[in-house]
């Protein structure tokens, strides 16, 4: 049922139709300054109207409308409506009887007394306060749904533009892979690429991440994470551990397990392609317990050789990840070969300087 939009204006179809004749109702304009317009004489304030929206034909003048010979009316192209209510006379009266209308003499008997008489701007004020008082709830719940997004979309956007809160980029998997074999060849080289380029590339705490694989793939196995920290949760006191690394010789073979090709050098980043070599050992790394009876292998990687300084590195991603679940690693074990003896001095160690420490009242040496 459509309804005159002029916050004033009580007219609709219903009451139109018993009221008066000849009442019709007309939908706001598309062209925008027109609409503009059409809006600010519905006192509505910032209201916005619909496809329905309509303001009846009593806020224009006859002047206002082309008639069609169908006996429709149409409003003339940029007719803007009035907010006060037009006196039309009607069709039926005759020219004579306005006329003998206006010529008649009328007297009107004006009382002195003024006392009980309000003034016009106290009614006007008064219903416009009434009809406030109407709308209010709805607006307020309107205004209050506005204002909580524009406070939601202020806060992530000071927390775009200040770096805070936790980061939701997603990267490709070309640049994971990038990342990740990037950071196994020189970590020093990745830090001065996401320097240079403006943190294009993850922090290394994303790379931990990544390092982790579910379902037995090289890499940290998230599963024993996960296991340590049940272990720690459900020990009363601090679990102290040994870390242990150690290559293990396989078949240098490629193999198809149905989804994928197996038996290239795999450091966790997914990268495959004949373009990598075919591993030959895989780097197995393992936390023993050693005031709790536990051993648990954390991870391992499919290579083809590895320097110490990649070997430092991974090291450095284990302990990074063991220290998370709250067991501390005090010793590191490995073999004397070339390679791990230069990963200790990538991790700033030496095992050549011994030193005799005498702590007890019996002669125990301590080597350090």
């Amino acid at each position: 049922m459509p309804c005159c939009a002029i916050i004033t204006c009580k007219t609709k179809s219903q009451t139109a139709s018993i009221e008066r004749g000849g009442i019709s109702f007309h939908r706001f304009p598309k062209e925008p300054n027109a609409r503009e317009q059409w809006i600010d004489v519905t006192g509505r304030g910032n209201w916005m109207p619909t496809k329905t929206s309509t303001i009846c034909s009593k806020h224009f003048t006859e002047n206002d409308f082309i008639i069609k010979k169908s006996g429709y009316r149409y409003l003339k192209p940029g007719t803007i409506p009035r907010e006060q209510i037009v006196q039309i006379c009607s069709s039926s009266l005759t020219t004579n009887s306005c006329n003998a209308i206006i010529n008649k003499p009328s007297y009107v008997a004006i009382s002195a007394s003024v006392q009980n008489c309000e003034g016009t701007q106290d009614l006007q004020a008064q219903a416009s306060s009434s009809t406030l008082l109407t709308l209010t709830p709805k607006r307020d719940k309107n205004l209050k749904r506005k204002y909580t997004e524009i406070q939601e979309l202020t806060n992530r956007m000071i927390a775009k533009s200040t770096g805070g809160g936790p980061s939701k980029q997603k990267y490709s998997p070309a640049l994971r892979s990038f990342a990740l074999t990037l950071d196994y060849y020189s970590p020093k080289a990745y830090e001065y690429v996401r320097k240079t380029f403006d943190t294009c590339l993850p922090d290394r705490r994303t790379l931990r991440k990544w390092y982790q694989n579910m379902g037995g793939d090289p890499g940290f196995t998230a599963e024993s994470i996960e296991a340590l920290k049940i272990k720690v949760k459900s020990t009363k006191y601090p679990i102290i551990a040994a870390l242990s690394l150690d290559e293990m010789a396989i078949r240098r073979r490629i193999e198809w397990d149905g989804k994928k090709l197996l038996g290239h050098v795999d450091i966790g980043s997914g990268i495959e392609g004949d373009h990598v070599g075919i591993a030959k050992e895989a780097l197995v790394f393992l936390v023993t317990g050693i005031n709790c009876n536990f051993k648990v292998p954390v991870g391992y990687f499919l290579v083809d050789g590895i320097n110490g300084r990649q070997r430092a590195d991974l090291i450095l991603q284990c302990l990074e990840l063991i220290a998370e679940t709250g067991i501390q690693i005090i010793s590191l074990t490995f073999d004397g070969c070339a390679a791990n003896i230069a990963m200790v001095e990538c991790l700033n160690c030496s095992i050549k300087d011994k030193k005799f420490l005498f702590h007890t009242r019996q002669r125990i040496i301590q080597l350090l």
